[in-house]
């Protein structure tokens, strides 16, 4: 009888220390084969900057919401900033890699949700990273991964640095030619996906041009950015 009482307190002091172990590390250190640095591992040799993005100047911080149950399977992914249809199919690309390497956790029941951010840059673009403390976004969102391309002689489109993407929406603004407007101000939000006054415009923007579910789907964002952490909440621990 004592023996199988000492059997039980052992088993529950290392449940206990488990758990407490857990709660210190981040989720992806123990969710994932060789936690972050396992992670990048796999993406970093094997994602590519997708060359009709690359010649067409196509930069920003793409950002994949991925859901993982406790079995350790990849169950949903969605992206989250749109780059285009080039690197966004890229990004799910090298996450579906990963699939193998998820580690189930029996100490949960219900799926944790990871960001994954692939930053895509060229020469005279600089991403505006999100170094916010808050604990509960870094314990979501993962350390970005560079991926930095050469733009060739062939391209034709224009590169705009942000500074002038910033100056035409202001100048059409001001002209109240919301349309116009409207792509510059979506180039903005992907380079620099975590500015709330960004989307702030974007909202001005639909009201004007009666566009109510693009609307309501920008303010959302701001109060909901990630797991019912707004924008303003993440940007305050900057």
């Amino acid at each position: 009888m004592k023996n199988s009482i000492l059997l039980m307190l052992i088993l529950l002091i290392l449940s206990t220390q488990t758990s407490f172990t857990q709660r210190l590390k981040k989720p992806i250190d123990y969710r994932f084969q060789k936690g972050l640095k396992g992670f990048q591992n796999i993406i970093m040799p094997n994602i590519k900057f997708p060359l009709s993005s690359l010649e067409n100047g196509e930069v920003g911080i793409s950002i994949t919401r991925i859901s993982i149950s406790p079995a350790g399977k990849i169950v949903d992914t969605k992206i989250i900033n749109s780059i285009d249809s080039g690197i966004d199919n890229e990004a799910l690309r090298v996450i579906k890699l990963t699939s193998d390497k998820w580690i189930p956790c029996d100490t949960i029941i219900h799926n944790q949700v990871f960001y994954v951010q692939l930053i895509f840059s060229i020469l005279g673009y600089q991403a505006s990273q999100c170094d916010s403390k808050l604990p509960e976004f870094r314990r979501l969102f993962l350390d970005p991964v560079m991926i930095t391309g050469i733009k060739g002689n062939k391209s034709t489109t224009k590169f705009f640095i942000d500074q002038e993407l910033a100056d035409k929406t202001n100048s059409l603004l001001d002209a109240h030619n919301y349309n116009e407007a409207l792509p510059f101000v979506n180039e903005l939000i992907k380079r620099d996906p975590f500015n709330e006054q960004l989307y702030k415009v974007r909202i001005l923007i639909n009201s004007n041009l009666n566009r109510p579910d693009q609307l309501e789907e920008d303010k959302n964002r701001i109060a909901n950015f990630a797991e019912g952490l707004s924008l303003d909440r993440i940007l305050q621990h900057n």
